[in-house]
């Protein structure tokens, strides 16, 4: 029995090969006022799908003001619904050919706009396999109060196929 599951076992290259297709692919996403904590510590969460193509699902998993910090959390959860024999999927992890990986994150990948197109300062961002997140000063909220829009570049598009050896 194999010990790793089936999208491990591509991100491995354990029987697949990987193939990047296009880097940075250019993701954005609209923040609805209602979907945001402007008031209240409590994490909002929501599982809200923003984004459905090459057999990658993003979702707005939580938003939450920091009891303790200064800032406005935003969280994104990534899934994938990959075909047994070979496909397309979105990746933030850059694959090395020896079957090792690291996810690839830098702030410039980040940019968070206001409802009229002005942008707003992102003060922190995180990101693993699975998941990226964000962090607004809690001095913007004001100008998130109509919604913001998130731009995020740190997703690759790769094709894999199942080794035929």
């Amino acid at each position: 029995m194999n010990p790793f599951t089936f999208e491990e076992q591509v991100f491995s290259q354990n029987g697949y090969s990987i193939e990047l297709m296009e880097k940075a692919v250019p993701l954005e996403f609209f923040i609805k006022p209602d979907w945001i904590t402007f008031d209240t510590y409590e994490r909002k969460k929501h599982q809200l799908k923003l984004y459905d193509e090459n057999k990658t699902q993003i979702y707005l998993n939580e938003i939450w003001l920091e009891e303790f910090g200064d800032e406005l959390q935003v969280g994104f959860h990534i899934s994938r619904i990959l075909d047994h024999e070979e496909g397309n999927f979105l990746s933030n992890t850059i694959f090395y050919p020896d079957g090792k990986n690291s996810v690839n994150f830098e702030r410039e990948q980040f940019a968070i706009f206001d409802s009229n197109h002005q942008e707003i300062e992102v003060k922190q961002i995180g990101a693993s396999e699975s998941s990226f997140s964000l962090g607004i000063d809690k001095k913007q909220l004001p100008r998130i109060k109509n919604g913001f829009y998130v731009k995020y570049t740190g997703m690759n598009l790769y094709q894999y196929e199942k080794d035929l050896s």
